[in-house]
């Protein structure tokens, strides 16, 4: 969903850093990395709820042992979409050394945790064997490299762009949980539409009342205005 508008990103800091702007470059990766966490959150969070629902309703209920791949690769998707905006102010940067050095120390971990945790753990061993490297490469060297060579604080990147998405989780996944756990309607298509309506409006209204920008207030207000004259 976000992959079009990142691959706008490395022409964009390539201008910006040969104009030294580096205020320009730190509002990139916090917008950039708080709209792809805002995407990616809610669509693996709601995945884990529903995902034994929606293996049994697509391949049948033999195969649900695979949801605990599938949780292994919701979390790499959730870490790798929070590096994505790093890696591409990286290549708009022109650091491509790092970024070739980290790629080839994730590509040669993920090959031999991935062979070897398959004999110990079968098929989520492999899984494991991509997570970590993942894990290590994005969180531990990307992230905190990129906020370093454009001078954003590590803390302020957290508190901007990781904690709204994060904290905006935590009502629709309790209401889910608490709806899963009383009611139990996520058996069917029908009643994985329901939960998935219940954790994405908790979740929007989550973040809109308590984390949303007085910017972004005013252009929804805007939009709502706007599509309302227009029905009339």
């Amino acid at each position: 969903l976000f992959n079009p508008i990142i691959n706008t990103f490395p022409p964009l800091a390539s201008t910006w850093d040969a104009q030294e702007q580096k205020l320009r470059l730190q509002q990139l990766m916090l917008e950039g990395t708080k709209v792809s966490l805002l995407l990616s959150f809610p669509v693996t969070t709601l995945l884990f709820f529903t995902g034994k629902s929606l293996i049994s309703l697509w391949v049948g209920k033999a195969y649900l042992s695979s949801f605990s791949v599938l949780t292994v690769f919701l979390l790499i998707f959730v870490v790798s979409n929070m590096e994505s905006t790093a890696s591409q102010i990286q290549l708009g940067m022109r650091k491509l050394r790092f970024h070739t050095m980290v790629s080839i120390f994730s590509a040669l971990a993920n090959f031999l945790l991935s062979i070897t945790l398959i004999h110990y753990y079968g098929i989520i061993g492999v899984a494991l064997g991509t997570l970590v490297p993942c894990l290590i490469s994005n969180l531990l060297f990307s992230i905190p490299y990129t906020c370093y060579i454009i001078k954003l604080p590590l803390r302020k990147f957290i508190r901007h762009s990781v904690y709204p998405a994060f904290i905006s989780l935590i009502s629709p996944s309790l209401a889910v949980y608490l709806t899963n756990l009383y009611w139990k309607p996520a058996t069917d298509l029908v009643g994985v539409i329901v939960i998935s309506t219940i954790f994405i409006g908790l979740y929007g209204l989550t973040y809109f009342l308590f984390f949303s920008s007085p910017e972004e207030r005013l252009r929804l207000r805007l939009r709502l205005r706007s599509r309302v004259r227009g029905e009339k």
